[in-house]
């Protein structure tokens, strides 16, 4: 929504919401669901969320601009985006793209962890959700499914689980309250990242090279794993339609599929390739907008514009008027010309 603010364009007819899990190449009721769901999330949060907002800060801060103006005034708007993982679209030079900076190559695992990734001679999984959504919070039906399943696999789990372990867990799986997630994704056994698709882990997987399996809730997790799945690299189970046929199927397809691994690996290279690291870019742009007070000189224009100029609709309206007046003189002229020729032909024919 910030973006509107600093003259992006919405582009709804390559660029899905981020609540939707289209890809970037839309049928027409795709692009119409995109631009509704667009128009409605930009409605809500301007109604229900800025503008009570609005209300408070004029409250405690009489005077001061509003929210929607200090969006406007902004000099730089630095996002966490990345072309990688994101679909591609314009951008103002206000807007800096430096996503996956907090990506990183693999530090050394904790004893326990080094021991059962170390010793997984065929590789091991990585099961969690974030801090999103509590593991340990599935109904018991979906436990024991997840449980079924990695106990038939011949590689080993590393389980993200915030409540009390159950008893008799199969011996391939270890269950933790916590994990050290890059750590991990980097280990080179490391073979399948189960996760809900945030846009941090989704980076992550493609930064170190791990396929993704996307069990995804809501917000922008859709958006991330369509990119996965629309790129080959990752899939897409919803929690729904989860059973042990499906989920191993899912499993394996990402483990054992080369087609997978090479689209992985073409990924992951293009988001290492980048001609300066993203901290080093957005710490030279923060200190260009200190050296030069700002990036006047670098807003769009038409970022202040009444939506009907921003969009040529005045120019359109204008071209289509002048455009039905030259067709209307061409009708009015060869109806004339017609009524002419008809009227000395009858006169002719009279004659004879």
């Amino acid at each position: 929504m910030a973006l509107d603010a600093m003259g992006a364009p919405k582009e709804y007819a390559s660029v899905p919401t981020m609540t939707l899990d289209f890809d970037n190449h839309m049928n027409f009721f795709q692009r119409l669901v995109n631009v509704v769901s667009g128009e409605a999330l930009k409605f809500m949060r301007d109604i229900f969320i800025i503008a009570k907002l609005d209300v408070i800060v004029q409250r405690e801060f009489p005077g001061v601009k509003t929210i929607q103006e200090v969006e406007g005034d902004v000099s730089l708007y630095i996002s966490n985006a990345h072309p990688i993982t994101n679909w591609p679209r314009s951008l103002p030079p206000t807007v800096l793209t430096i996503g996956a900076i907090h990506a990183r190559p693999a530090k050394q695992l904790p004893p326990k962890f080094k021991v059962f990734a170390d010793e997984a001679k065929d590789g091991f999984i990585v099961f969690t959700l974030g801090s999103f959504v509590s593991v340990s919070s599935m109904p018991q039906d979906l436990v024991d499914t997840f449980m079924r399943v990695f106990s038939k696999l011949p590689q080993r789990v590393i389980w993200k689980w915030e409540a009390a372990i159950p008893d008799n867990i199969p011996p391939n799986i270890m269950m933790v309250d916590w994990l050290p997630q890059q750590d991990l994704l980097g280990h080179p056994n490391a073979r399948v990242f189960i996760t809900h698709g945030g846009m941090l882990g989704t980076q992550e997987s493609i930064y170190h090279g791990v396929p993704l399996l996307g069990l995804p809730f809501g917000n922008d997790q859709r958006a991330n794993v369509a990119r996965a799945v629309r790129d080959g690299w990752g899939l897409k189970l919803d929690w729904d339609t989860v059973n042990d046929h499906v989920l191993d199927g899912a499993i394996r397809h990402l483990i054992n599929d080369p087609s997978v691994k090479a689209n992985l690996t073409k990924w992951s290279q293009l988001m290492h390739d980048e001609i300066m690291p993203g901290k080093e870019v957005a710490a030279y742009w923060i200190e260009y907008v200190i050296r030069h007070g700002g990036t006047e000189h670098l807003q769009l224009a038409s970022k202040n514009m009444p939506f009907y100029q921003r969009h040529l609709i005045d120019v359109a309206f204008f071209l289509g008027v002048i455009a039905s007046l030259f067709l209307l003189i061409v009708f009015m002229l060869t109806r004339t010309l017609l009524q002419c020729y008809r009227k000395r032909t009858s006169e002719k024919l009279k004659k004879t």
